[in-house]
């Protein structure tokens, strides 16, 4: 209804009939077609380099045709908003709207591609050629309709922009700053474990339009990281190629993965440390969403002061930092869950329809991330039930939260199901039998769902389904986790809790304090506020418990998405106290300076980044923790040039998979085999696989255990000089 009454408000004040303008936006979608094709038609017939890249020329023509009609629409269907814009002060390219309009025509581009799907199924029975047209039709029809009435009620609507504010620059600057130390600090890290598989996938997801492995993450953040190494001449090994000689080796499927990624990586005429930041950049841009929609979620919820505070709390978290420049889903997930619930509030507060389907959309894409943000539909409804339920108009109140709820959660799970029908475009009503991806027990328990592979349109489903079986039977057994030099075989509850007290700069950690005060006091004292403290803790509180209550130990990076919660939490006490206590800005400016220069100064291996504490307590960092917290494979490049540096001329190395991958960073490294060696007198070993094979049976590390180390290397490998060792 909000769509239709905005249609007859314009129609009837500016004196121009709606079917005027749609007529216009169709001629100017026939002109962009015109574009797009003839864009797409030269970049492979003229140019070699696309001519096997069909997937990046389409993407160059549609970005083409998007601009395209970006400026015709705004130069003639919608000139008369664009005019009162400007005279409000808005820019002809105003970012919002350039931001609103490539959203619109994202979607419309899901949505014919869909409506196609489907129409092709349900015309089948029709010659070909018909179904094909019909099928066009229909699917240009859909998408033209949508594009023409969201253009028109949302991203032309008058008075909707404003100009950047001083503000918003600082929030820029601040965010640039810290993509520019992402992105240098990205080239001194060597590729880490989970990045394997997933550069591999993301690449393979490209050229076949199938999702064949790698199936317990979802799609999109693999699939974007890819898309910079398409201008790369990358040979990548056939996937039937791998799995034949897994089978040879009589290795777990899972280990496909990363042998794939091997041979994409390194096996080719190309660095292989291009290849890896290469894909490594999409996912710092992600990162520098996240931080925007940080400061405007806390901007949005307790003004300027704070939106700035949890800006520069997040943008300059170590943790962010060392994740968010790498080809993992966590920072990805963390956009997601945000970007939710910001569109989340803004309904919350006005209840405007549009910030309702916007909540959706991105509800389906945190979960394109990570499975884990399906924990977003619990707690969408819970913030929903808390803001709308009345136990006094109890029916009534009933029927607002599911009126609410249900529109999210179905735009939600369509987004997320188009998302698949649109990245595997070839996996659509073409089921294979002899394509089985039910291959070992990587995926076991697959055959449960099956069936859907022989529905039209099922194997996307399937492929999202299997997902989620996938890393259930993946997390079900847990794993063996390290904390304060001891291994467990399931987990502790603490393991998050100290991650955060000693992973996170100690600004951060007092606000914490701090906002746990504010809350409190806040939830006692103050009514009209209590709801945006409930709101916030809702997220943070049910993520962080369900990552202590799992048996998934591995490192600080699987609560990120819970600590922007936290930190607008701090802004929001910052700034509320700001004017209250005269020496909190004093204090709030020495916490800033304290919390910036810590972290530039620990530059650039932040994943093994500590905050001094556990110095404190009397433990090295390898003491506390290894893995994703430590070392994750990314100190190979610290490591080859302290060999160089002294001019060893053999070192056995043994950080992770085994003996592989060393060698391309570092050649004078040897296979540990059995370890000790009369003719090698130096030794490089990872703290993980050192710590975790600690009191096992065959210790192939026993040798080391009363030896100490001359350096320790990144924080994460320890190197040994042993003479004489005959």
């Amino acid at each position: 209804m909000e769509v239709f009454n905005r249609l007859s408000r314009w129609n009837s004040s500016s004196g121009k009939s709606v079917s005027k303008k749609f007529l216009r936006f169709s001629l100017v979608g026939i002109s962009n077609t015109a574009v797009d094709w003839l864009i797409f038609f030269i970049l492979i017939n003229v140019f070699p380099f696309f001519g096997a890249r069909e997937v990046l020329a389409k993407a160059f023509s549609f970005l083409f045709a998007v601009v395209n009609s970006f400026v015709f629409n705004s130069l003639w269907t919608f000139r008369d908003e664009v005019a009162k814009g400007q005279e409000d002060g808005v820019g002809f390219f105003a970012y919002s709207r350039v931001g609103k309009f490539f959203i619109t025509a994202l979607v419309g581009l899901g949505i014919n591609s869909l409506v196609f799907s489907f129409a092709r199924v349900v015309s089948s029975p029709l010659p070909n050629l018909h179904s094909q047209l019909l099928s066009l039709a229909l699917a240009t029809g859909a998408s033209l309709i949508w594009n023409f009435v969201v253009n028109l009620a949302w991203t032309y609507q008058i008075g909707e922009s404003k100009k950047p504010d001083k503000i918003n620059k600082v929030a820029a600057g601040i965010i640039f700053l810290s993509l520019f130390i992402a992105s240098f600090s990205a080239l001194n890290d060597s590729v880490t474990s989970d990045e394997v598989p997933h550069i591999a996938a993301g690449y393979s997801y490209i050229g076949l339009g199938k999702m064949l492995f790698n199936l317990e993450h979802p799609p999109l953040g693999k699939y974007i990281s890819a898309l910079p190494l398409t201008a790369l001449s990358l040979d990548s090994p056939a996937l039937e190629d791998t799995a034949k000689v897994m089978e040879e080796e009589d290795g777990p499927f899972w280990l496909l993965q990363w042998k794939q990624g091997f041979g994409l990586i390194f096996d080719q005429g190309v660095s292989h440390e291009l290849v890896v930041f290469l894909a490594r950049l999409p996912m710092i841009l992600v990162f520098g969403l996240a931080s925007w929609f940080v400061y405007l979620l806390g901007r949005g919820m307790f003004g300027s002061r704070a939106g700035l505070a949890s800006l520069l709390l997040f943008s300059f978290s170590p943790s962010f930092l060392a994740h968010g420049r790498l080809v993992t889903t966590d920072v990805g997930v963390t956009f997601g869950f945000v970007a939710t619930l910001y569109f989340l509030y803004r309904y919350i507060k006005e209840e405007r329809k549009t910030d309702l389907l916007l909540t959706g959309i991105f509800l389906g894409l945190a979960n394109l991330f990570k499975f884990s943000a399906l924990i977003l539909y619990p707690v969408l409804g819970l913030i929903l039930f808390l803001k709308f339920f009345d136990l006094t108009r109890f029916w009534d109140s009933v029927v607002k939260v599911v009126k609410s709820c249900l529109p999210v959660f179905f735009v939600g799970l369509f987004t997320t199901l188009l998302g698949y029908y649109l990245l595997f475009p070839n996996d659509v009503c073409c089921p294979n039998p002899g394509e089985d991806i039910f291959v070992g027990d990587y995926h076991s328990g697959l055959e449960k769902i099956a069936f859907l592979d022989d529905l039209p349109g099922g194997r996307p489903i399937l492929n999202y389904f299997g997902g989620i079986n996938s890393v259930i039977n993946r997390v079900r057994p847990g794993n063996a986790p390290f904390i304060f030099g001891e291994v467990s075989e399931s987990s502790w509850w603490y393991f998050f809790p100290v991650s955060f007290a000693l992973k996170e700069p100690i600004p951060t950690v007092l606000g914490f304090f701090v906002a746990l005060w504010f809350s409190a006091w806040v939830l006692l004292r103050s009514p009209n506020s209590r709801f945006k403290i409930l709101f916030l803790a809702v997220p943070f509180v049910v993520y962080f418990l369900s990552a202590v209550s799992s048996r998934f130990n591995l490192g600080i990076r699987h609560v990120l998405p819970a600590l922007p919660f936290l930190y607008v939490l701090i802004g929001a006490s910052v700034s509320n106290l700001w004017d209250k206590v005269s020496w909190v800005p004093k204090a709030a400016g020495f916490a800033a300076v304290w919390l910036v220069l810590g972290t530039v100064l620990s530059f650039p291996n932040y994943i093994a980044y500590f905050n001094g504490v556990q110095r404190v307590l009397g433990w090295d960092k390898h003491e506390v923790f290894v893995d994703s917290n430590l070392q994750w494979g990314q100190n190979l490049m610290r490591l080859e040039r302290f060999v160089k540096e002294q001019n060893i001329e053999k070192i056995k190395v043994d950080v992770w998979f085994g003996g592989f991958i060393n060698s391309f960073y570092v050649p004078q490294a040897l296979d540990w085999d059995k370890g000790l060696d009369s003719e090698v007198e130096w030794y490089a070993v990872g703290v993980t696989p050192f710590q975790l094979a600690k009191g096992a049976k065959d210790d192939p590390y026993e040798f080391l255990r009363d030896e100490e180390p001359i350096k320790i290397v990144g924080g994460g490998i320890l190197v040994y000089h042993i003479q004489n060792n005959e």
